[in-house]
C-alpha cells in the first residue's frame, strides 16, 4: 500500500463531518458500523506501519505520539516503546521544538493548516542528539476518538551529501573554467565544426564580437596560411576521439595574423561519438615572431661568416699558396731537398682552400634571384658528392622559380639538414635531392638509401627533423617524412606560393 492509499483508507474512516443522524437507533447503528471498520483497518494498518520504508508517526490532537512503525524508530535511534505516549516536539531540535505546541492550538482554534496536506523539508533530531535532514508530509483524519494525525517522514540525509557534492563539484569546475578563461582563448563547436561557445579573450584576439562568431566555423579565422592536408588531419585526428594539438596561424577580422598554440579535445557519448570540441588556445605570436627574427639573425650571421670566409679566410689562404709556390721555386735551386715539403705544404693549402670556399658557399648559398634555391640545391648536391662517401645528385623536373628569398633559405636549410641526417646517421650510399613546381606550389624532397628511423619511435630523432619541422611550419610549409627500416628515409617539403 502506497502513502495515498493509506491516507485514503484513514479518508474513509472519518465521521462525516455533515451527516446528522435522524434517529437515535440510527446514530448507534453508525457508530457500531464505524467502529467494526476500524477494528477491521487495525490489523492491515499495523502490518502496513510495519514494513513500510518510510517512517510513518501518528499522533493526536495534543502532539502525543499514538503509534510508530519500526522505520521511524531506527530513523531517530529511539525504541518504539520509548516515543509511545510521547510529545512528538522530542523529535524536534530547538526552535522547532518551542514552536509545535503552539502550531497545534492555532491549527485546533482556526483551522489553519501550515504542515498538513503540504510536504516540505523540516530537521529532525535524534536520540544522540544529533540533527538530521529529512522530508515531512503530514495527513490529517478525523475518527470517533477524535483528529489524527499521521506524518510520513524520509530521511534525506544521503540526498543533501550528494547535493553538496554536487554543489561542490559544480564551484570547482567553474572555479577551473574561470581560471582557464582568465588565461586560455577558448572555444567550443557542436560536431559539424559550427562554434557554440567563446569566451572574452577569443573575442579579443580575434576582434570579432561574440555574436559574429556564434554559429559560424573556424574558417571565419583561417589565415590560408596552412594547407588543406594540414586541417584534413587535424579534423581526422579529433573525429576519431583523439587530442591534436599543434600551432596554428590566424586571421583577425582586421586582417591582422597571429600564431595561437592549440589543443583541441573531443567530448565522447557513451557510443564513443564526439558531442563537441573544446580548442584551447594560448597566444604565441610574440613568440614566433621571436623565433623568426632569430632564424633571420642566424641566417645574416651565417651569410656573414661566409661572407668572411670567403672574403678574408680564403683570400688569406690564396695569398699564403702563392708565397709558397714561390718559396717552392727558390728552395729548388738552393735547398732541393726541402722542395717537397714546401710542395706538401702546398697542396694542403688548396684543400683548405677548397674546404673554405665550400663552407663558404653552405653558409650562404641562396640568393634573392628566382632560380637560386634550383642553384644552390645543385650545388649542395655537388659539394656532398666530391666528399666521396655517397653518391649524391640532384633532379629538377620543371624550372621552378622561386621569388621568396626568405622561403628560399628556409627550404634549403631543411634539405641541408635532410642531407647531413643522411650522412652522419644512416649510413646512406645514395642521396637525391629533387626540386619541381607545378599548381602554385613548390615541392622539395630529400631522399637516401639508409637504415631509416628506429623501430623505437621519433622521440629520439634528434633536434634536426625538428628544426625541419619548424621551420616549415614559418613558412607554412608542409613537411612530411617516410622511413621504413633499413629501406632509406624520404623527406618532403611542399610549400604554396602567395601564402596571405
Amino acid at each position: 500500500m502506497t502513502k495515498e492509499e493509506l491516507i485514503a483508507r484513514l479518508r474513509r474512516l472519518e465521521i462525516p463531518r455533515e451527516a446528522a443522524p435522524t434517529t437515535r437507533n440510527t446514530a448507534l447503528e453508525t457508530a457500531r458500523r464505524q467502529e467494526s471498520a476500524l477494528r477491521d483497518s487495525e490489523e492491515r494498518l499495523r502490518a502496513i506501519l510495519d514494513t513500510a520504508v518510510e517512517g510513518i508517526i501518528t499522533i493526536d490532537e495534543q502532539g502525543l505520539i499514538e503509534t510508530v512503525n519500526p522505520a521511524a524508530a531506527t530513523m531517530f535511534g529511539y525504541s518504539r516503546e520509548e516515543l509511545f505516549g510521547k510529545n512528538v516536539k522530542l523529535l524536534m531540535p530547538p526552535p522547532f521544538r518551542g514552536e509545535h505546541d503552539q502550531y497545534l492550538s492555532n491549527y485546533r482554534e482556526t483551522g489553519r493548516a501550515k504542515i498538513i496536506g503540504i510536504g516540505r523539508e523540516v530537521a529532525g533530531r535524534r536520540k544522540d542528539g544529533s540533527t538530521f535532514p529529512l522530508e515531512l508530509s503530514v495527513a490529517e483524519a478525523r475518527l470517533t476518538e477524535g483528529r489524527k494525525f499521521v506524518g510520513f517522514l524520509r530521511d534525506i540525509t544521503a540526498r543533501r551529501e550528494s547535493e553538496q557534492r554536487i554543489l561542490s563539484a559544480l564551484k570547482e569546475v567553474t572555479d577551473i573554467k574561470a581560471a582557464l578563461d582568465e588565461h586560455s582563448i577558448v572555444a567550443i563547436t557542436d560536431p559539424a565544426g559550427r562554434i557554440t561557445y567563446v569566451n572574452d579573450k577569443f573575442c579579443a584576439i580575434s576582434k570579432y564580437a561574440r555574436e559574429e562568431l556564434i554559429g559560424r566555423d573556424h574558417r571565419i579565422i583561417n589565415s590560408g596560411h596552412h594547407s588543406k592536408a594540414f586541417f584534413r588531419e587535424l579534423w581526422t585526428t579529433i573525429a576519431r576521439g583523439k587530442v591534436w594539438h599543434g600551432e596554428i596561424r590566424n586571421r583577425a577580422k582586421d586582417g591582422a595574423y597571429y600564431w595561437v598554440d592549440t589543443t583541441i579535445y573531443p567530448f565522447l557519448n557513451e557510443a564513443g561519438k564526439p558531442v563537441q570540441y573544446v580548442a584551447i588556445r594560448t597566444d604565441i605570436t610574440a613568440l614566433r615572431e621571436s623565433e623568426a627574427q632569430i632564424l633571420a639573425i642566424a641566417e645574416r650571421e651565417q651569410m656573414r661568416i661566409g661572407a668572411e670566409l670567403h672574403d678574408s679566410l680564403g683570400q688569406q689562404l690564396t695569398a699564403i699558396e702563392l708565397m709558397c709556390q714561390s718559396l717552392k721555386e727558390d728552395l729548388r735551386a738552393k735547398e732541393p731537398g726541402l722542395e717537397e715539403q714546401a710542395a706538401q705544404i702546398g697542396r694542403f693549402l688548396r684543400e683548405a682552400i677548397s674546404h673554405t670556399r665550400s663552407l663558404a658557399r653552405g653558409l650562404s648559398p641562396v640568393n634573392l634571384g628566382a632560380t637560386g634555391l634550383a642553384d644552390a640545391l645543385a650545388e649542395l648536391a655537388h659539394r656532398t658528392a666530391e666528399l666521396g662517401h655517397v653518391n649524391c645528385r640532384f633532379e629538377q623536373k620543371d624550372a621552378v622559380t622561386l621569388e621568396d628569398g626568405v622561403a628560399a633559405r628556409h627550404l634549403f636549410r631543411i634539405a641541408q639538414e635532410a642531407v647531413n641526417n643522411a650522412l652522419k646517421h644512416a649510413q646512406a650510399g645514395e642521396i637525391v635531392i629533387s626540386l619541381s613546381g607545378g599548381d602554385g606550389s613548390v615541392r622539395l624532397g630529400v631522399a637516401d638509401d639508409g637504415k631509416g628511423f628506429p623501430k623505437a619511435g621519433r622521440n629520439g630523432q634528434g633536434m634536426g627533423l625538428e628544426l625541419m619541422k619548424h621551420r616549415a611550419s614559418v613558412i607554412g610549409a608542409e613537411l612530411r617524412v617516410e622511413t621504413k627500416a633499413g629501406k632509406g628515409v624520404a623527406i618532403s617539403c611542399s610549400w604554396r606560393r602567395n601564402q596571405s
